[in-house]
């Protein structure tokens, strides 16, 4: 596995961007929702958790779990969702990006209450996974593969040749989990990953079968 860098592994959707790529630092103080206008290389698919106290009980028995595209009424719950998981969470005003032409996002609700999301913004035959969390205590249930599972499916719907994403490497849970779905690990991305500082694999899932 080789270091990754623009010249030795990089998707063709970020390829697409390079010169005019956003952190997510930036998407958070933007004003701009439109995916359209910019392409973006988020430092984070999952990052370090916050202090943010854990608000979500579940009961014990789960009536009802389902998987859902994300929409403004969610914005707010989801919001709440990334103070708790992450040390850089994204505010409400930034996850407007993942409801905006060209991204989707998704919710795991259980019992009406949103536990996991995740989003995607798309290429005109690729897309990137910006975001999958899922809340401290609805963690190790499954629901984020849940998310992801859906999220692969929606690209597959859109015939996408391949889906790309970035895991820090010490995050193992995570990459367990985007390993069993297929994904590779292509590349390292020194010093992706900030709050703490730490390198980042680049996860590759080639989605061939969708070609006609």
């Amino acid at each position: 596995m080789q270091t990754a860098t623009l010249s030795t592994f990089t998707p063709v959707f970020l390829m697409r961007s390079h010169g005019r790529s956003m952190t997510a630092e930036n998407i958070r103080s933007s004003n701009t929702t439109s995916a359209k206008r910019f392409c973006v290389t988020f430092p984070r698919v999952t990052a370090t958790k916050s202090k943010a106290p854990c608000s979500l009980t579940l009961p014990r028995k789960v009536n009802k779990v389902r998987v859902e595209k994300l929409t403004a009424a969610h914005l707010c719950e989801v919001a709440e969702l990334e103070k708790a998981c992450f040390a850089d969470p994204w505010s409400e005003k930034a996850l407007e990006l993942l409801i905006s032409d060209g991204a989707y996002g998704a919710v795991c609700l259980v019992d009406g209450r949103v536990v996991a999301y995740g989003g995607v913004l798309w290429a005109p035959d690729e897309g990137q996974i910006t975001n999958i969390a899922t809340h401290p205590a609805a963690r190790r249930q499954g629901f984020g593969a849940v998310v992801l599972e859906h999220l692969i499916d929606v690209a597959r719907s859109r015939a996408c040749e391949q889906l790309s994403l970035e895991a820090r490497v010490s995050n193992l849970p995570a990459i367990a989990l985007y390993e069993r779905y297929g994904f590779l690990r292509m590349g390292l991305r020194r010093g992706f990953y900030k709050h703490p500082t730490e390198d980042a694999y680049v996860m590759c899932l080639q989605l061939c079968n969708t070609k006609k």
